[in-house]
């Protein structure tokens, strides 16, 4: 499957508003689509087969008060069920991987359930560490000293 990565800001706000609409089977408007892409502090990634949505990442960049650098936690991730086992997945966390190495990140962080085992794979296949004594959390790393 040929699939593009990208992150979404302003103007991809019809794109937000499909996926919402697909995935949470609820409705938002474009103007609050558009408040949410223009907050730099929002991280959303899509995933798109021939220009159409097939899997997001959602995540919020915090800001950290011991260094002016910011950890992503990464709050869902989803690939549509018609995508899934086609390399959706490993195509977004390769991209939040590498985001956070680019943009000197302290890391991206996402929990899982323990029992969740695809999404586990999922992590660890991409470069996504356990967490020192929290088995359900991966961590990757930025790079930035901690």
């Amino acid at each position: 499957m040929d699939i593009s990565v990208k992150r979404l800001s302003q103007g991809d706000e019809s794109t937000l508003v499909e996926i919402v609409h697909h995935c949470k089977m609820r409705s938002i408007s474009f103007e609050y689509a558009g408040r949410l892409l223009a907050n730099p502090l929002n991280f959303f990634v899509v995933a798109e087969h021939k220009q159409d949505p097939v899997g997001f990442v959602w995540g919020y960049l915090l800001e950290r008060i011991d260094r002016d650098q910011h950890q992503l936690f990464i709050y869902e991730v989803e690939v549509f069920p018609d995508a899934r086992r086609k390399g959706v997945g490993a195509s977004l966390m390769n991209f939040v991987a590498e985001y956070t190495k680019e943009h000197h990140l302290l890391e991206a962080f996402v929990l899982t359930d323990l029992d969740n085992s695809p999404a586990r794979g999922l992590y660890q296949s991409t470069g996504g560490t356990q967490a020192e004594g929290f088995p359900s959390i991966y961590i990757y790393d930025g790079g930035a000293p901690y």
